[in-house]
C-alpha cells in the first residue's frame, strides 16, 4: 500500500516552509525536502513503498527544517534592527542631554 498519508504531510511541509520563506531563508533545505518527495513519487511508482514512505518522511524533516532556520533568520534581523533601533535612540537622548 502506497504511503499516501507520509507524501500527503511531506506536501504540507514543503508549502509550510515556502510560506515560512524557506525559498529566501533556507533554500538548501526546501530543495533537498523537494527532491526527497520526488524520490518518493519515483519509489511509489517502482512499488517500493518502504523506500517511498523513508523518503516521504525525510522529506517531511527536511521541510521542517528549513521552516525553522527561516523562522530563525527572520528573528535575527529583527533583532538586529532592534539593536539597531535601541542604539540610535539611547545616541538621541545623550544628544538631548548634552543640548541642555
Amino acid at each position: 500500500m502506497a504511503p499516501t498519508a507520509s507524501l500527503g504531510d511531506a506536501k504540507s511541509a514543503i508549502r509550510a516552509a515556502e510560506k515560512e520563506g524557506a525559498r529566501q531563508y533556507a533554500v538548501a533545505d526546501l530543495d533537498q525536502a523537494q527532491q526527497k518527495l520526488i524520490m518518493a513519487d519515483r519509489a511509489v511508482a517502482a512499488e517500493k513503498m518502504l523506500l517511498a514512505e523513508r523518503f516521504a518522511r525525510e522529506s517531511i524533516v527536511t521541510a521542517e527544517l528549513a521552516a525553522a532556520r527561516s523562522e530563525a533568520t527572520k528573528a535575527e534581523a529583527i533583532n538586529e534592527e532592534m539593536r539597531r533601533s535601541a542604539t540610535a535612540l539611547a545616541e538621541e537622548m545623550r544628544r538631548a542631554g548634552d543640548q541642555q
